[in-house]
C-alpha cells in the first residue's frame, strides 16, 4: 500500500491526529513561554523542553497553524461525509439522479471506497452512466 492510498483510506483519522499534534506542539511552546516569563515555577519545567527556550514563540505559531489547518480540514471532510451519507440514503431513483453531481463530488473528495459506493448504488438503481 502506497502512502497516497493510505492517506486516502485514513484521511479523517489522520487529519484529526494532525490537529491534535498541532495543539500539543503549541501547548509545549506556551508552557515553555510561561516558564520563561516566570508565570510558572521552574520546578515544573518538562525535561524535553529544556532546550526550547526562545524557540517557544516559533512552537506556538507553528503549532497553532498546524492545529487550525488540521481541525478545519477535518471539519470540512466530516461535513462532506455527512452530506454524502445523507444524499446516498435514498431509494428513489429520481432523487439519486437529481443529486448525482453533488454525490460524485463528495465521493471524489472522500476517496476511492466512496466512489465504489456510488458505482454500486448506480447499478442497484439502474442509472445509466455518461
Amino acid at each position: 500500500m502506497t502512502l497516497k492510498e493510505y492517506w486516502q483510506k485514513n484521511k479523517r483519522g489522520l487529519l484529526l491526529l494532525i490537529g491534535i499534534l498541532g495543539t500539543v506542539i503549541a501547548s509545549f511552546g506556551l508552557w515553555e513561554l510561561l516558564i520563561e516569563f516566570d508565570q510558572i515555577d521552574r520546578d515544573y519545567e518538562l525535561p524535553l523542553l529544556d532546550q526550547v527556550d526562545m524557540w517557544a514563540w516559533f512552537l506556538i505559531i507553528i503549532g497553532a497553524i498546524i492545529a487550525i489547518g488540521g481541525f478545519l480540514y477535518y471539519h470540512d471532510l466530516n461535513k462532506r461525509y455527512k452530506k454524502f451519507v445523507e444524499l446516498m440514503d435514498t431509494d428513489s431513483k429520481a432523487a439519486f439522479v437529481r443529486n448525482l453531481p453533488e454525490i460524485e463530488e463528495c465521493a471524489i473528495d472522500l476517496g476511492p471506497e466512496y466512489e465504489t459506493q456510488v458505482i454500486d448504488k448506480r447499478k442497484k438503481l439502474k442509472v445509466k452512466t455518461r
